[in-house]
């Protein structure tokens, strides 16, 4: 395997990773894929973790998943540079080419210290990984990633954005952990929602940094100075209610959208019949929480991550 990546300390762990999968798994690895910033090009040592999609001929015996398991294990406590970062999942052939929700629970791995393999459902937010799979993923073995998963539209991008707000953005324990963020996360949660703007107004994903560079250009001024410190990683406590006022005003935009299927579909896209599009940042939270069916339009996402170290 040639240098995955510009980071050769990344590309050692890599290379020991595939080595102990083929060897557990053998001719049932078909390929792996890096997945999030490093396809996207938007990797941080301080901050990113190292995302992959192992695909899989058939869903894991328990011989095979007890093996990875103890793999992961060991790779975790070994010390190594992001051995503690690395995030993934173990998609069988059949389910990595399209999402059903019937056919989504997989083996999966979270980045942290105390992390270790399980069994995970994928929601709607898989839709995003297909996406960055499929269009930007480093393949490291196997095939094409483009070969094994099929094309995701645009609309396919939208509905799974306005899901994972709608279920998760929009509800008071979003609220309570924007509270509770420490600052490199509430970088990571104001650069979460640039990247929602930018997939619901393109209907394609990319980096954090794109798509915050995308949103100074295009919305409210009102949010520049919150967007520039979320790139420089300098927020701080006193931000917070400017925070949360950002997710309320996304939940708000997710809300006029919903509205405008509403009208073309003669209200069919909005089953119970939904409030008034809101006009106030309140307001825009409840719409997102309780207006906003997941056919319109990642699991909540996963805490923010630990601030980069000073």
């Amino acid at each position: 395997m040639s240098d995955p990546t510009p980071f050769p300390t990344v590309n050692v762990l890599l290379a020991d990773l595939l080595a102990q999968m083929r060897a557990i798994l053998g001719g049932d690895l078909i390929g792996l894929y890096l997945d999030g910033s490093l396809a996207l090009g938007d990797f941080d040592p301080a901050t990113s973790d190292v995302d992959f999609i192992a695909a899989i001929a058939r869903p894991l015996s328990a011989a095979q998943f007890d093996a990875l398991a103890a793999m992961h294990r060991q790779m975790r406590d070994s010390g190594r540079p992001f051995a503690t970062e690395l995030e993934g999942s173990y998609i069988p052939r059949p389910a990595l080419r399209r999402h059903d929700p019937a056919d989504a629970t997989f083996a999966n791995l979270e980045r942290g210290s105390d992390e270790v393999l399980k069994y995970k459902t994928h929601h709607s937010d898989w839709v995003i990984h297909r996406f960055t799979v499929r269009e930007h993923g480093i393949a490291l073995f196997g095939p094409p990633p483009a070969t094994l998963i099929d094309p995701v539209s645009p609309d396919d991008v939208r509905r799974a954005t306005t899901e994972v707000l709608r279920s998760w953005w929009g509800t008071a324990d979003a609220v309570a952990t924007i509270h509770a963020a420490p600052p490199g996360g509430l970088s990571f949660i104001a650069l979460t929602m640039c990247r929602a703007l930018y997939a619901l107004e393109r209907g394609e994903v990319v980096s954090k940094r794109a798509a915050a560079e995308w949103a100074l250009r295009t919305q409210d001024p009102r949010w520049r100075p919150l967007i520039e410190r979320s790139l420089r990683w300098e927020l701080s406590g006193e931000m917070k209610d400017e925070m949360i006022a950002l997710v309320y005003s996304v939940a708000a935009d997710v809300a006029r959208r919903i509205a405008v299927v509403d009208k073309v579909m003669g209200g069919v896209a909005s089953k119970p019949p939904r409030r008034s599009p809101p006009s106030g940042p309140p307001d825009g939270q409840a719409a997102l929480a309780e207006g906003c069916p997941p056919t319109l339009l990642s699991t909540p996402p996963r805490p923010p991550p630990r601030p980069p170290p000073s």
